[in-house]
């Protein structure tokens, strides 16, 4: 069964690693890009702590790499998004310190 998830206009299929954006234009993200925007989106309006999207995303590792690691794809991913002009407005927010968050629009 495939998972689908819809988040201002994003549509992910965490199962065929697919992202598509709201005029149907396919992002090629890789599957811990995938993953990490899953986590994201399905939280979406609320903030996901580095602790808390590391243990989801690198369930084997926390060292600092992996921190590292995960803020380049988070990194990567706002690359990706912004080099789509129908996915701009899926931003990543990042809170210092905390985590980060992708906000719900009206």
């Amino acid at each position: 069964m495939t998972q689908y998830i819809h988040c201002n206009g994003i549509c992910l299929d965490c199962e065929r690693i697919v992202c598509h954006t709201p005029n149907r234009e396919v992002l090629n993200l890789t599957a811990q890009e995938v993953k990490i925007l899953q986590i994201l989106m399905e939280r979406s309006g609320t903030i996901v702590t580095f602790d808390l999207l590391l243990q989801l995303s690198y369930p084997t590792t926390t060292s600092k790499k992996s921190r590292a690691a995960m803020q380049a794809m988070i990194k990567k991913i706002r690359k990706k998004l912004f080099q789509s002009k129908s996915a701009r407005h899926m931003f990543i927010q990042s809170h210092y310190g905390i985590g980060y968050s992708i906000p719900q629009l009206r």
